[in-house]
C-alpha cells in the first residue's frame, strides 16, 4: 500500500491540476492471451518483462501447458456494451484438466491488452471487476471480486495509453474494465461504507462508529472538505442531521477511511444514510442503507483499529436467551476466501452457552489469513474479550 501511494503521489506531481476525463471510455477491442497455469499464490512471471513498453501483436505465440500443443496466441476479442469481457479459451479442455488435476487444474491466469487515446493528460476513475490492471506500466489497486462499487483514481497520459488487464481464477473468466470521469473533487464511496448492523426494536442508543471512504480524485491535496450526514429511520419521512464536520488533508488520487462516531435513530427497519462532500463549491452525494437484524441473528459490530485508526468490523452471534450478567465461552471462527464475516457467523445456530464471533480480515472480503488478516483477527479477539462477557 505504501508503494501504491508513493507511485500515485509521484504521478500526481507530474500532472498538477490535471483536468478530469471528459467522457466515459468503454474499451471494446482487446487482445487476449492465455490461459497460463499458476499456483494459488503466484501470478504470471516472465511473460511481460517491461509493462511500460509492452505492446503485443495479434497472432504472436506464447508457451502454455494448458493448451493442447503447448502454445497460445494473442487474439482479438470484443467486450460487450457494458464493458464485460469473456475470456473464453476454446482450445482448453477444462473438464479434462479438472478430472486429472482436481480443482487446482482449473487455476489459471491470462492477460488482456488495449490502447486508448485522450487529447490531454486527464484524471479518471477506473471501474473494474475480477481483474487487476496497469496503465502505461503503472500498476493500480485490483478488484478480484465482481462488485461494481470499487473505483480507482488513475492518470491518463496525453495521446495513447496502454492498458494491461490481468485475469486470474478458475477456468474461463468474465471481467470488466472501463474509465469514467470523476463527478466531484472528493467523492464518497458509499458501497465501501463500514457500518454496524442495527438491532430491531432498540431505542435510540449511543454513538456508533462508521468508516466513511472518501476519494480524492484530484492531483492536489484536498484540504477543508465539508462532510455532512443525514439519517432517516424506516418509520419516518424526513432526514435528520447526524454529522456536520470539516475534514483535514486527503492525499492526491487517494482514499481515506474516515472513522466517524454518529448517533443513529432506533428503528424496526433499515436506516437510510445520506452522505455529502463539498470542496470549493463542488459537491458529491450518495445514499446507503444500514440494515437491521433481529436479536437472534448474527450482526456486524464496528471498532476503531489501533493499527491505522480506521473503522473495521466483525460479526457476532449472541447466545440464545442471552444474559449479560453471565460469562460465556466464545467460538472464534475464521471464514474462507470470498466469505463475508456475517455470512460466516450466520452459518451457526445460536448457542445457549457461547458467543460466535467471526473477524472479517478487513473490508468485506476473504483472502489469506496473513499479514493484515492475521493482525485483524488478533485485534478482533482482543476487542471482544474487552466488550463481551
Amino acid at each position: 500500500m505504501r508503494l501504491l501511494i508513493s507511485c500515485l503521489l509521484a504521478a500526481a506531481a507530474l500532472a498538477p491540476g490535471a483536468p478530469a476525463l471528459e467522457d466515459t471510455i468503454l474499451v471494446r477491442d482487446w487482445l487476449l492471451a492465455g490461459p497460463f497455469p499458476i499456483g494459488p499464490r503466484e501470478g504470471i512471471t516472465g511473460l511481460i518483462e517491461d509493462p511500460e513498453r509492452f505492446r503485443p501483436v495479434p497472432g504472436e505465440t506464447l508457451r502454455t501447458a494448458l493448451v493442447a500443443g503447448g502454445w497460445t496466441t494473442w487474439r482479438e476479442t470484443t467486450a460487450d456494451s457494458a464493458g464485460w469481457l469473456e475470456t473464453e479459451y476454446p482450445d482448453v479442455d477444462w473438464p479434462a484438466h479438472r478430472d486429472y488435476y482436481g480443482i487446482a487444474g482449473l487455476m489459471n491466469a491470462g492477460y488482456a491488452w488495449a490502447e486508448v487515446s485522450v487529447p490531454r493528460c486527464s484524471r479518471a476513475l477506473a471501474v473494474t471487476a475480477r481483474c487487476g490492471f496497469s496503465i502505461n506500466g503503472r500498476s493500480y489497486q485490483a478488484n478480484s471480486y465482481g462488485d461494481d462499487w470499487l473505483v480507482v483514481p488513475v492518470l491518463l497520459d496525453s495521446g495513447p495509453n496502454r492498458i494491461l488487464v490481468s485475469v486470474s481464477g478458475f477456468g474461463d473468466r468474465r471481467v470488466r474494465f472501463l474509465l469514467v470521469p470523476p463527478t466531484a473533487p472528493v467523492q464518497v464511496v458509499a458501497g465501501d461504507l463500514t457500518a454496524p448492523d442495527l438491532v430491531t426494536g432498540t431505542n435510540e442508543s449511543g454513538p456508533v462508529l462508521l468508516g466513511i471512504p472518501l476519494l480524492n480524485t484530484t492531483t492536489d491535496y484536498a484540504d477543508s472538505v465539508h462532510l455532512r450526514l443525514w439519517a432517516r429511520a424506516a418509520e419516518t419521512e424526513s432526514f435528520a442531521v447526524v454529522a456536520d464536520t470539516i475534514l483535514g488533508r486527503l492525499p492526491p488520487l487517494g482514499v481515506k477511511n474516515l472513522p466517524l462516531a454518529v448517533r443513529l435513530p432506533g428503528t424496526t427497519g433499515p436506516v437510510e444514510l445520506a452522505l455529502e462532500t463539498e470542496l470549493d463549491g463542488s459537491a458529491h452525494a450518495d445514499t446507503v442503507l444500514i440494515p437491521v437484524r433481529e436479536e437472534n441473528e448474527a450482526r456486524r459490530e464496528t471498532f476503531r483499529s489501533a493499527l491505522d485508526n480506521s473503522c473495521q468490523y466483525y460479526a457476532v452471534l449472541y447466545p440464545e436467551n442471552y444474559d449479560p450478567t453471565r460469562r460465556y465461552p466464545v467460538i472464534f471462527t475464521l471464514h474462507g476466501a470470498g466469505v463475508e464475516a456475517r455470512g460466516q457467523a450466520s452459518s451457526y445456530r445460536p448457542k445457549d452457552w457461547a458467543f460466535v464471533v467471526a473477524p472479517t480480515n478487513r473490508r468485506p472480503y476473504g483472502f489469506d489469513w496473513q499479514d493484515w488478516g492475521r493482525l485483524d483477527a488478533v485485534e478482533v479477539l482482543d476487542t471482544i474479550l474487552g466488550r463481551l462477557p
